[in-house]
């Protein structure tokens, strides 16, 4: 008990002296993770940070997920080799994540994360993923927002991010077991004050079908753990081979398939256009100052990989 004491008392301490400008100033840190593993969320997190940035928004995108990364090969970027900075780097040593990001589709800047047995077992401490938290934060002096792709892990860096965002998406399939999934993680991991949860049903057949679900979640999760729910979007399914994802973002396939890109987008384009119309008008109460200019570029493709 005292040296959770001690422990929150130099945690206080440091954020007094590290100030809040950081939150005042800076765009909004947005979470998305899945109620578990295979439901999408990486693939919501790239398509809605690919949006935005497509539409004229600056957006940083980061890979926080250690157990199974994914968002560098989704945005048809080159596989971080063992001599680049990647997350792993930004958490454990005192580097400028500026020179760490590259440039993805529409301009997305990325902050990757290597895939190799290390990361996997990355535990860092508490005051390492509070140090990560605010210095990630710091970069929205420079973005219009900043989003991180939580996964489903409970792995401590995807955890503290979770409960620092200012707005945490998380991604259900349409089944009742997502319902059980999501009120278990929303009741495991709890919610900040300042957060705003967001509900993105993925693979659903129709509209009622997706606000359904979200309306008996928001019943419980309110009633029984104080969590307000906010229904943020739906994306469909669609039609698939047997054992193949159903869909409409995960769909197999080159990305050259010009058919099921255009059927992406116009699942992710109600979405984009709600989450942009919420990030724009911050852009007017940050001070103007050059956009950073990462140095690397790995892009392969002009378009996200949706696999």
């Amino acid at each position: 008990m005292i040296r959770d004491q001690a422990s929150e008392l130099r945690n206080l301490a440091r954020r007094a002296h590290h100030g809040s400008p950081v939150v005042a100033i800076g765009a909004p840190l947005v979470g998305v993770a899945g109620c578990r593993r295979g439901v999408g969320a990486t693939s919501v997190a790239v398509g809605l940070a690919a949006g935005l940035a497509e539409s004229g928004l600056r957006i940083v995108l980061a890979d926080a997920d250690p157990i199974c990364p994914a968002v560098a090969a989704r945005c048809g970027l080159a596989r971080c080799d063992a001599s680049r900075l990647d997350l792993r780097d930004a958490v454990e040593f005192d580097r400028d994540f500026r020179g760490m990001l590259v440039t993805g589709p529409q301009g997305l800047q990325i902050l990757p994360t290597r895939v190799d047995r290390s990361t996997a077992r990355m535990v860092p401490s508490e005051a390492a993923c509070d140090r990560f938290a605010d210095r990630f934060r710091a970069l929205g002096r420079h973005a219009d927002g900043l989003l991180v792709d939580l996964g489903s892990s409970a792995a401590p860096l995807a955890t503290r991010l979770w409960r620092a965002a200012d707005h945490l998406i998380v991604v259900l399939r349409a089944d009742d077991q997502s319902l059980m999934d999501a009120y278990a993680r929303l009741k495991t991991n709890g919610l900040a004050e300042r957060t705003t949860l967001h509900i993105l049903v993925n693979g659903a057949a129709d509209e009622p079908r997706a606000t359904d679900l979200v309306a008996r979640l928001a019943h419980a999760s309110e009633r029984f753990l104080g969590i307000a729910v906010l229904f943020t979007g739906w994306l469909p399914e669609s039609p698939a081979q047997p054992g193949s994802p159903s869909n409409a973002l995960d769909r197999p396939g080159p990305p050259t398939e010009t058919g099921r890109r255009e059927r992406e987008d116009a699942a992710m384009e109600p979405i984009v256009t709600r989450w942009r119309a919420l990030l724009e008008p911050g852009r007017v109460e940050r001070p103007a100052c050059a956009p950073f200019e990462p140095a690397v570029s790995q892009q392969r493709g002009g378009t996200p990989e949706r696999t």
